[in-house]
């Protein structure tokens, strides 16, 4: 007896079929990706803003942020000093450098360096340090470490920033042509980007009186800002 093979209108049928479920696979495959970023991002969000009230609460005043003009309130919110006020750092008075709780000797950074790099806010250096680290308060301690990148300002020289869990892209096909899918800070040679927290307490927008605490995201073709402020 013959056997029945399939006719050619059923083999496209069953490709198409399959391309069908493989697209949907592939959507919800991107949609749970897309929800994990945003909920990771909006997590470590909470964290910091209960962190930075902490600090608030123990200083009688927000963490600094990175004013680079000071008679025009011209702020840089991407490079700021999270990393150090919320960390604590402890000083050495006899190399005049401070050093973040957890990081090494040979991520200290000089005082006058932080002082320039950090704006006319930090011109007092490190609030949050002491030359003892009893005397510190790391506002982070509780539940995970804190994603702590090296952000390259200059040739070999590299500040500590907060980073948001969700990584940059570091060649995003968009970039090219809108300057809003650059790397917002280059990380050590060889590395990917950095994607700093974003921080202003000297004039925000969405909490006036307060701190504007948010991450820009890049989701595919678009860049999602999850902030603390209720969105209307």
């Amino acid at each position: 007896s013959r056997r029945r093979a399939f006719t050619l209108i059923e083999l496209l049928v069953i490709i198409v079929i399959i391309g069908i479920l493989a697209g949907l696979t592939v959507g919800v495959a991107g949609i749970a990706s897309r929800r994990s970023k945003i909920s990771r991002t909006q997590a470590e969000l909470a964290r910091l803003d209960l962190a930075v009230r902490d600090y608030k609460a123990r200083f009688g005043f927000y963490p600094p942020d990175n004013v680079r003009d000071v008679n025009n309130l011209v702020m840089d919110p991407v490079l700021n000093q999270l990393a150090y006020e919320l960390r604590g750092a402890t000083f050495d008075r006899a190399n005049l450098t401070y050093t973040a709780l957890g990081d090494s000797a040979a991520e200290s950074i000089l005082r006058a360096d932080y002082r320039q790099w950090f704006g006319a806010n930090n011109l007092g250096g490190v609030y949050n340090s002491s030359d003892s680290a009893a005397n510190v308060k790391n506002f982070l301690k509780s539940g995970r470490a804190p994603q702590v990148r090296s952000a390259q300002l200059g040739p070999g020289f590299f500040v500590r920033v907060l980073a948001v869990p969700v990584e940059w892209p570091a060649n995003h096909p968009l970039a090219a042509t809108d300057s809003r899918f650059l790397p917002p800070l280059a990380g050590v040679p060889g590395g990917p980007p950095v994607n700093p927290w974003r921080y202003n307490t000297t004039n925000p927008t969405n909490n006036p009186g307060e701190f504007d605490l948010w991450a820009d995201i890049v989701i595919g073709d678009e860049i999602m800002t999850i902030g603390n402020w209720k969105e209307e």
